[in-house]
């Protein structure tokens, strides 16, 4: 599973098995849609390269 397909699954998870309301779920799709489009500009994953940095300087985007 790639991590498109994660995120998605987690967002339907969200909104079926949690039932968090429509902002709720708006607020968390905006987030990870530019958290995954910041790890798309790095390239291509390196885990042995990743930090709490990277974490850390995704969320000031």
């Amino acid at each position: 599973m790639g991590l498109s397909e994660a995120v998605q699954e987690y967002l339907s998870h969200l909104r079926i098995e949690r039932g968090v309301s429509e902002n709720t779920f708006a607020s968390y799709r905006r987030d990870l849609r530019r958290y995954t489009a910041y790890l798309d500009s790095r390239g291509p994953p390196r885990p042995m390269r990743w930090t709490r940095g990277t974490s850390r300087t995704s969320c000031r985007l």
